[in-house]
């Protein structure tokens, strides 16, 4: 049995149509007007979503928000953007927050949230990003260009630069493939610009199991009462403030999702405010500069060599002209005093 009221229908199919009389689909919302107004609105947690269709395009958005999530009617996605041209997916806009780390218990990641910090980040991934290549914004009419680097003053800050083999500490979620790259404390010892050190992010510098006893975790460590640490149980993790610390202990307060009831918890390491990271775009182009430094003088020791074997051939040549004249001369005269035109001297005959 079909029940239809005005722009409203329900068919004995199970199908409903709004602003149509033919539902295509279980829900067809259908409008020949275009906007807001002629969309979807759900609630949720106090907030109001619209999902609506306009000239083609899919939107979803917060009420009082525009241009959040669009689905354009050729097939790309705008976030923050109602008019994603560029690509087939277009980012506009950035959260001001700290890298968010996939948290560890004994069943492996389990996900987590991060602090903010003062970095503006459009897209975040916490494993790897691929691609065939990555363009960055070079364009000059961006840039206040100041000069061309001094190649040599490059090529002797790249050869301060170390190479450095190393594992990570964290092996459950990061594994124990040997790295070969640079250390950001020693890059910014002596290439500063190639370092961001801002970021609010949690390093395993504990990475131990331990007990939890009367409110007490019971692990010897190097925290002091205010700090952040970061604690994982069979339930998740959480960040807590060290509020107490004694000799092979230390008490936390509370976290915003309650109290930590549990007997054996993993403690991950504490938070901080100046974690390093590396801009590798950075050191490439020291590279390069260095590089065309190194050709520089490459060319410049062989015109150098080739200037010296010119002249080393020219004395061989010389040389070799002299010792031609000289056996010459000498054949010259072995062959007179074998046809006597000298006559020998006497010294020893008596004068008249």
């Amino acid at each position: 049995m079909d029940i239809q009221s005005g722009a409203f229908v329900i068919e004995g199919n199970g199908k409903v149509g709004i602003g149509t009389n033919t539902p295509e689909s279980l829900l067809h919302v259908k409008s020949t007007s275009t906007g807001s107004s002629t969309g979807i609105e759900v609630s949720s947690g106090g907030y109001n979503y619209l999902i609506y269709g306009e000239n083609g395009d899919l939107h979803l958005r917060k009420a009082s928000e525009t241009n959040q999530l669009v689905l354009d009617v050729n097939g790309r996605i705008g976030i923050g953007t109602d008019n994603p041209t560029q690509a087939k997916v277009v980012i506009n806009g950035s959260v001001s927050s700290s890298l968010s780390y996939g948290w560890l218990n004994s069943s492996g990641n389990t996900g987590g949230a991060g602090s903010p910090n003062t970095n503006p980040y459009s897209l975040y991934a916490n494993e790897r990003i691929a691609a065939s290549e990555f363009n960055a914004h070079s364009d000059m009419r961006i840039k206040n260009i100041q000069g061309t680097s001094n190649a040599n003053e490059d090529l002797a800050t790249l050869m301060q630069i170390q190479v450095t083999d190393y594992t990570l500490r964290d092996t459950i979620a990061k594994g124990k493939t040997p790295q070969k790259k640079v250390i950001a404390q020693q890059v910014a010892d002596v290439y500063p610009q190639a370092v961001s050190k801002n970021l609010t992010e949690v390093i395993p510098d504990i990475y131990q199991r331990a007990e939890v006893k009367d409110g007490w975790i019971m692990l010897a460590t190097d925290l002091k009462p205010g700090e952040r640490v970061k604690i994982i149980t069979e339930n998740g993790s959480d960040i807590y403030e060290v509020s107490m610390v004694e000799n092979n202990r230390f008490q936390v307060a509370e976290s915003e999702t309650g109290t930590m009831e549990t007997e054996t918890v993993f403690v991950y390491g504490r938070e901080v405010n100046d974690f390093h990271t590396v801009d590798y775009e950075a050191l490439s182009m020291l590279n390069v500069s260095a590089t065309q430094e190194q050709q520089r003088v490459i060319e410049a020791q062989k015109s150098e060599i080739e200037a010296l074997t010119t002249r080393l051939e020219q004395a061989e040549t010389k040389n070799m002209e002299l010792q031609s004249d000289f056996e010459a001369r000498l054949k010259t005269i072995e062959s007179l005093l074998q046809s006597g035109a000298f006559a020998p001297v006497s010294h020893n005959q008596n004068r008249n």
